[in-house]
């Protein structure tokens, strides 16, 4: 089953209990920009941080630490008012102004959970495709689209 590290990432921030630090290790990745007809144009490589969590014996979960900062987000009121006489839709006012957010560090996944992670910390497989191998990834997932 799970190892306890996973299973805290799942709970709500108030029942998190302080657990150590993992043991994190860098690796490089390339972020590449492409022209209009795909040629890469000023590939640069980055770094970042990452831990391994062994879930099982067999089964991994790799997540790679997001730094926190503050960025704006939303649109300018100059912006939102050249979309709506522009498009003429009134609906661009619903568009949050800009403001500034701070969000705290956190970590992600590497890659998307596959069903055998899914079914290691949440005991069951919702997809209608089940495979035994590690590389299956999950389709199904509990948020509603429009329509």
């Amino acid at each position: 089953m799970a190892s306890s590290k996973v299973w805290e990432l799942l709970k709500k921030p108030e029942e998190i209990s302080p657990a150590p630090q993992p043991k994190l290790t860098t690796f490089s990745f390339e972020v590449v920009t492409v022209d209009a007809r795909g040629n890469k144009v000023d590939p640069q490589t980055h770094e970042a941080e990452q831990f391994k969590e062994m879930i099982d014996d067999n089964i991994a979960l790799e997540m790679v630490s997001i730094p926190g900062g503050t960025f704006l987000m939303g649109t300018e009121e100059e912006e939102i008012e050249r979309l709506v006489k522009k498009f003429n839709r009134e609906w661009f006012r619903k568009e949050k102004s800009q403001h500034q957010v701070t969000v705290k560090p956190f970590f992600i996944g590497k890659y998307q959970v596959t069903q055998a992670q899914w079914k290691a910390i949440m005991g069951n497989n919702p997809s209608d495709f089940k495979a035994d191998i590690q590389q299956v990834y999950v389709e199904k997932n509990n948020f509603k689209t429009p329509g």
